[in-house]
């Protein structure tokens, strides 16, 4: 797990973590998220811009 990895849901063999980036500084800054997926073995499946939100329906909405 990546330093910028924080995780936030496990749907069977698949574990979903939130990734953020920063660079620059004052008006230059930027901050961006994405979606990390890896399987049990810690492979990496996928990545996806955005991020996932949990709604209080239960819902799961990729925000990007």
């Amino acid at each position: 797990m990546d330093p910028h990895e924080s995780f936030f849901l496990r749907d069977g063999d698949r574990f979903y973590f939130n990734k953020w980036f920063e660079e620059g500084d004052g008006e230059s800054y930027r901050y961006w998220e994405e979606t990390v997926v890896h399987g049990l073995d810690g492979t990496l499946i996928e990545e996806m811009d955005g991020d996932i939100q949990t709604m209080p329906n239960g819902e799961l909405w990729h925000i990007r």
